[in-house]
């Protein structure tokens, strides 16, 4: 179970990361899908999603999807905390609980 749980968790750091990147490349899409295939952001957001998923897959073929999907969880607490570092967003008080409370139950869930 432990390898499970271990390659959900990378799976969501690449989800995150994925997400980083496709808002990085958000602000010079068209509607050109030649230009948009050229956007080197938005590529490597792709395939970035696509190992996130192959992450998951595998996760799931060796663990229990009632304690590895909630798990999933933790790609919102990456992706903020990216957009702190990398975006500058603010991250006011009730969004910290929020995070916090998804740390607790994660904890409680892959714990009982």
């Amino acid at each position: 179970m432990f390898n499970s749980i271990l390659l959900i968790i990378i799976g969501t750091l690449f989800t995150s990361t994925g997400q980083i990147l496709l808002k990085k490349s958000s602000s010079t899409l068209t509607r050109s899908m030649i230009i948009n295939i050229k956007n080197i952001p938005l590529m490597i957001g792709i395939f970035v999603y696509f190992i996130s998923m192959v992450f998951t897959i595998y996760a799931l073929k060796m663990g229990e999807l009632s304690v590895l999907s909630p798990i999933t969880a933790l790609s919102y607490i990456w992706t903020v905390l990216l957009s702190l570092i990398i975006f500058k967003e603010h991250i006011n008080k009730y969004k910290w609980c929020g995070l916090l409370l998804i740390i607790i139950g994660i904890i409680t869930i892959t714990t009982v």
